[in-house]
């Protein structure tokens, strides 16, 4: 990444955070978007997703809804990469970020899905982060096809052209639809019912 680039990404990521900021009625949207996240997880057994902070969609009721029925493990930073443990507690972090406390771990090719945060989504799916590449680096092997991403409709998509580490999610969800990103720069949109099959 050239100085150029970086520049460009964090203040691309300073203007998506003011976007996000400004989006009304945020709790009914995060509920909207639960309800076909729900949906999208009927089936898995054992799940990767994340503690919502500041910009994030707040998934931590959905999550504790979901527990009942599925496994979910939650990142914490090891070097420069994340594991993936089911949470006994929480403590802060490194990045004054909450992580999970606990032994049991799970490596992501062994889990159904991988909901992850960001800060948005360009057209063909590939993901902006907060900027520390943890997810990029840990995920860089998984398919896309198992990747869950969930943006505000108003968030996305982000303008921007991403690069070779840059992950990309098979599946995002927002309030209104449903998008389905496979190898054609155009993703396929589910609108009716907010799932495809």
């Amino acid at each position: 990444m050239t100085d150029g680039e970086f520049v460009e990404k964090l203040l691309l990521r300073k203007l998506q955070k003011e976007k996000i900021f400004q989006i009304r009625d945020k709790k009914e949207k995060e509920t909207e978007i639960c309800k076909f996240l729900f949906q999208a997880l009927s089936k898995a057994a054992s799940i990767i997703s994340y503690k919502s902070i500041g910009f994030e969609v707040d998934l931590n009721e959905c999550m504790s809804s979901l527990c009942e029925k599925i496994k979910i493990y939650y990142p914490r930073i090891k070097g420069e990469k994340l594991e993936f443990v089911e949470a006994l507690a929480w403590k802060i972090g490194e990045f004054s970020i909450p992580e999970p406390v606990g032994e049991a771990t799970i490596l992501p090719e062994f889990s159904d899905y991988c909901v992850i945060p960001s800060l948005g989504y360009n057209q063909r799916g590939f993901r902006l982060g907060r900027g520390g590449g943890f997810y990029d680096k840990t995920l860089e092997n998984l398919p896309s096809e198992k990747i869950i991403g969930v943006s505000f409709s108003e968030a996305f998509p982000v303008d921007f052209e991403e690069e070779s580490h840059d992950i990309k999610v098979g599946k995002l969800i927002t309030e209104k639809e449903t998008f389905f990103f496979g190898n054609s720069e155009i993703p396929k949109a589910d609108n009716i019912n907010g799932l495809g099959t």
